[in-house]
């Protein structure tokens, strides 16, 4: 649905005095169909901007289909869940998308949790699969993946999708990646599987991944941050995500395509992956990723990216 088109749907609703059945417009859809069909027409425009290395849609569907078939490869199949542990990298968002075109549900953890409840979420939702950077898998977090029988362990790195050229970006990560080597369990655990690697099974392979929606099926679990007590984990369906691009579009008229809004949040918090994600690239608004967001570089990285939006909280803006 273009945004002329939300316009005059918001209109006949306004119209018709039929708010109450908003539900109706909504897109009967997996996540990843709906953002296909928001895009299909304009797979030329840049979806992300990962610090200077711009990725079209059609790049980012190319390889969120390789991803969708080593997952399949992997033995991934609609209803199984799959834990992830990422920053907001191009990897993560491949990995969300090609995960929702085969029905998976997408567990989602902070890496501030102790490994004991990392391990518990593990167990509690049935999770063999885990998808994390190479910085966050220290001998502990080994551990964690044995007691919980975790048995296969995707890893991508900050820089896989950095521009080619050296930069001071490219520099800092290579930086933290060395200092992170030490206590470094990647080499150590052969359920251990390279995004190269993940990629290259997925170009190789035969199959055929249809997206596959059921109504109501739950595709992602997040956690609350448990300030009044035990974090509760929130799970949201295809149509809980899919209904807020559409909102956004009926009743905010700043997203225009080719837009760039800028994301400094990591995947696990819902808001950065449902309104800083998926909203607008479904509105054909580009998004502009830093992981690692320094607050005092911010006039650094809107001279960077020229980006029109951002969408934050406040703890990441104080100095």
């Amino acid at each position: 649905m273009t945004k002329e088109e939300l316009y005059d749907l918001k209109l006949k609703i306004l119209r018709e005095n039929k708010l109450q059945n908003i539900k109706d417009y909504f897109p009967k859809m997996t996540a990843y169909e709906y953002l296909y069909d928001c895009n299909k027409d304009r797979l030329d425009c840049f979806a992300l901007n990962y610090l200077g290395r711009k990725i079209t849609f059609k790049e980012f569907f190319e390889k969120i289909d390789n991803a969708a078939k080593a997952y399949a490869e992997m033995g991934i199949k609609s209803g199984d869940v799959v834990s992830m542990c990422m920053l907001t990298t191009p990897e993560a968002l491949i990995s969300f998308y090609a995960l929702n075109k085969i029905g998976a549900l997408v567990h989602l953890i902070n890496i501030a949790n102790s490994k004991e409840d990392i391990v518990k979420h593990l167990k509690n939702t049935d999770s063999k699969t885990f998808i994390t950077l190479d910085i966050f898998y220290s001998n502990e977090m080994k551990n964690a993946m044995d007691k919980a029988h975790v048995t296969k362990v995707v890893v991508s790195s900050l820089s896989d999708s950095l521009p080619n050229v050296l930069n001071g970006d490219k520099l800092k990560f290579a930086i933290i990646e060395l200092v992170k080597k030490k206590g470094n369990a990647v080499k150590l655990d052969d359920r251990c599987i390279g995004w190269d690697e993940l990629q290259k099974t997925g170009s190789n392979s035969n199959l055929i991944v249809n997206s596959n929606y059921i109504p109501n099926q739950s595709v992602t679990i997040a956690y609350t941050s448990g300030s009044t007590g035990e974090a509760k984990a929130v799970v949201a369906t295809n149509e809980a995500m899919n209904s807020m691009p559409v909102q956004m579009g009926m009743t905010d008229q700043t997203f225009a395509p080719n837009d760039s809004i800028f994301n400094t949040l990591p995947t696990w918090i819902y808001y950065s992956l449902v309104n800083n994600i998926h909203d607008p690239l479904c509105m054909g608004v580009s998004v502009d990723i830093d992981p690692l967001f320094d607050s005092k570089k911010i006039d650094k990285r809107l001279k960077q990216f020229k980006f029109n939006h951002w969408n934050t909280i406040p703890a990441y803006v104080e100095d």
